[in-house]
């Protein structure tokens, strides 16, 4: 909250990873205000995913958690103010 007891509104985005033996790719997409995609970089070395984040930090978004699901995704979670 911010003071005089307004609400901030949060738009998130979800940055994933996939390997697999067919290669890396990188993808992140948005929830709010409306869904769509930032980021697709099919067939990507692994640490393209740095450079990603630090796009998506330089964008006024912040890291508010991160996953792995055991297939070979880890999924990183994103949040900045709505403007």
């Amino acid at each position: 909250m911010n003071s005089g007891n307004t609400v901030t509104k949060w738009e998130y985005c979800e940055l994933f990873e996939v390997s697999s033996k067919n290669g890396h790719s990188i993808y992140v997409n948005s929830f709010m205000p409306k869904q769509q995609t930032y980021v697709h970089r099919p067939n990507c070395p692994s640490w393209q995913i740095e450079f990603v984040v630090s796009e998506l930090g330089e964008k006024g978004w912040e890291m508010c958690g991160c996953l792995q699901d055991g297939e070979g995704i880890r999924r990183y979670y994103f949040k900045r103010p709505m403007q």
